[in-house]
């Protein structure tokens, strides 16, 4: 019987590039991130590593600051695997078999350590489902990261980050990502980027109002 093989996921560089409108109130000492702070947006992410593959996603987000610095909020995120001519060739049918669409909705918690208006640190986080098609899977996934908004104007933000995350469980993750390669015996193929601890750069854009 054959052991399984695995491959592992040539994720290149992924950038969220991310667009927000805040509606930023200020405490009585005059600092941003105030208790009624609205937080609305859009995200966009792009992964490249021809001729493995390419992944694409998008999302919409929304958060509000309970608390002087303390934002709870919820990002919904979708994003499409397209498998490259090489993993095509190299496994017939892959495309058919392993996903090409995943889903996330994701809670998140976001606290903003020193508010200014020329800088403000901050650390995030999240927990929440992951549902991939091609037979339906549904995981968990957490998120964690710290950041940091940096002013640019009177009423403009820079929002500079690293997030780190990792799916869960890790065996039905696995099986998610396996591909079986028929023959006598068959084979299994374990793509293992997708359940590996992974990190992500982000940039982005926040303007207040």
């Amino acid at each position: 019987m054959l052991r399984p093989r695995r491959w592992t996921w040539i994720p290149g560089l992924a950038l969220l590039l991310a667009g927000t409108q805040a509606h930023a109130k200020v405490d009585d000492r005059g600092r941003p991130w105030a208790r009624g702070t609205l937080v609305p947006g859009l995200s966009f992410a792009a992964s490249f590593a021809p001729p493995y593959l390419t992944t694409i996603g998008f999302g919409v987000f929304g958060g509000y600051y309970v608390a002087n610095g303390l934002e709870l909020g919820l990002s919904i995120h979708n994003m499409f695997i397209v498998w490259g001519p090489q993993h095509r060739a190299d496994f017939p049918g892959i495309e058919k078999q392993l996903p090409t669409y995943i889903f996330r909705a994701t809670p998140m918690v976001r606290f903003v350590f020193w508010r200014s208006r020329w800088f403000s640190p901050y650390m995030r986080a999240g927990l929440g489902p992951v549902v991939a098609n091609h037979g339906g899977h549904v995981l968990g996934e957490w998120i964690a990261g710290p950041g940091a908004y940096i002013g640019l104007g009177p009423r403009v933000f820079l929002d500079l980050g690293v997030m780190f995350s990792m799916m869960f469980p890790a065996s039905k993750c696995r099986d998610a990502f396996t591909f079986t390669v028929q023959g006598r015996p068959p084979a299994n193929v374990e793509v293992r980027g997708p359940c590996e601890f992974t990190w992500s750069p982000m940039l982005g854009l926040v303007f207040a109002f």
